[in-house]
């Protein structure tokens, strides 16, 4: 997915943001894997890392933009970074300039060995520690990659749906767990902020929220270690 400026343009006009979003930069894509920690507990994740394609070999500092995706799944297979969805999102970030990083979630790995653990959906802090994890792999990464473009310091954190759950928690941990970055702006869209009220919807229409819901418990349950009462909420 690393593109000439020119390649991306081409894309882009067959799209239908053509007139919203003008190609700044051709971009290198990279998949990588780094250790995170869940509880203390090491993990091995994968994200991606988009860094825009400097021509002119000047020097230029540019802001992290920490890309959250919405729900694709639970478990290896399901990682965005496998399929176009990561790619091109930070394709797109970076070609406006910005460094971009895309974590897949722990429990979510896009490359190398399986995860040894089931996505934590809708688990905050543990999606936060490992998107947050990402910016420092991002750190060792840009410098090895390019000698020209480097980090400003500052941090966008951005994401749709569970993504957006995910902003709100990373927005919440990153004072604390990741100090080091200054965040100039957090944008979250469509994101689940009510999970009682949104689950008393879910369980009394059925409907894409009803599924969902039983998902999440699923995997709360593991994480929060009340697997045994499961059979509690979710019958046969």
């Amino acid at each position: 997915y690393s593109q000439p400026k020119d390649s991306l343009e081409a894309l882009m006009a067959q799209s239908s943001y053509k007139d919203i979003i003008k190609i700044q930069y051709g971009v290198d894509v990279y998949r990588f894997r780094y250790v995170t920690q869940d509880r203390g507990q090491k993990f091995d994740a994968t994200a991606l890392l988009g860094i825009p394609r400097m021509v002119e070999k000047k020097n230029f500092s540019a802001s992290y933009i920490l890309w959250l995706h919405g729900t694709s799944g639970f478990m290896d297979q399901c990682a965005p970074s496998r399929s176009q969805d990561g790619p091109l999102a930070v394709a797109l970030l970076a070609s406006q300039g910005h460094i971009a990083i895309a974590p897949d979630y722990i429990g979510m790995n896009g490359m190398g060995e399986k995860a040894t653990m089931h996505h934590p959906y809708l688990v905050g802090e543990s999606t936060a520690i490992g998107s947050l994890d990402s910016l420092r792999a991002a750190d060792k990464l840009v410098p090895e990659y390019s000698k020209v473009v480097s980090h400003n310091g500052n941090l966008v954190i951005w994401g749709g749906s569970q993504g957006g759950h995910a902003t709100f928690f990373s927005l919440l941990y990153a004072p604390y767990y990741a100090p080091e970055y200054k965040i100039t702006a957090g944008l979250a869209l469509v994101a689940p902020t009510d999970l009682v009220k949104q689950g008393e919807l879910a369980i009394t229409t059925l409907g894409e929220a009803t599924v969902t819901l039983a998902a999440a418990f699923a995997a709360m349950s593991r994480w929060y270690g009340f697997g045994d009462k499961l059979n509690e909420v979710v019958t046969d």
